[in-house]
């Protein structure tokens, strides 16, 4: 699976109503789908007859999972870069 992350921060979390809807006080928190479609294609899906597009919201917990995992490795990275400087410092301290 290609990387993730870069996509997922282009995405707007935002409240919404269907425009199918006659009430307005059903409010909707999710993705705009002509949006997401730019970047996930296959979590999207259109239908022609009606005008409506439909969001896989089930599909984007593979997404993010896979997000988690590519913070972690840059966590990780970090990390290791965090304790070799302070290994660094420590010596650098010692010699005084």
């Amino acid at each position: 699976m290609k990387p993730v992350l870069p996509l997922l921060m282009q995405l707007r979390p935002s409240y919404y109503h269907f425009n199918w809807q006659q009430s307005k006080e059903q409010v909707q928190i999710g993705m705009m789908a002509q949006e997401t479609y730019k970047l996930f294609p296959e979590l999207v899906s259109y239908n022609e007859s009606n005008d409506v597009y439909k969001m896989n919201y089930a599909g984007f917990s593979t997404v993010a999972i896979k997000a988690i995992q590519e913070q972690q490795l840059v966590i990780e990275t970090l990390q290791k870069q965090i304790d070799e400087l302070n290994n660094l410092l420590k010596k650098l301290l010692e010699k005084k």
